[in-house]
């Protein structure tokens, strides 16, 4: 399964945005135990300009932490912002 959610990061990544990736990257975000994984995760839905709600709202959650995380979403939520406009 680890392998499974690895090839959809590297999907995610590279840009593909299937529904299915976003699903499981949220997934990734939301439960892996590494805050490096974590931090790599807010990272593609920078670098994919990610727009959906949900995928906002969660880096939104991860911002008002604190900490490695915090600062990174804080980080792509501007960038998300800037594409936006």
């Amino acid at each position: 399964m680890f392998f499974n959610h690895y090839d959809l990061y590297l999907q995610g990544t590279l840009g593909i945005k299937q529904p299915k990736v976003l699903r499981v990257l949220s997934e990734m975000l939301e439960l892996d135990p590494s805050d490096t994984v974590r931090r790599e995760v807010i990272r593609a839905f920078g670098t994919m300009r990610v727009t959906e709600k949900k995928i906002i709202r969660l880096l939104k959650e991860r911002e008002r932490g604190d900490g490695m995380l915090a600062e990174e979403a804080k980080r792509v939520l501007k960038v998300l912002e800037t594409a936006a406009a």
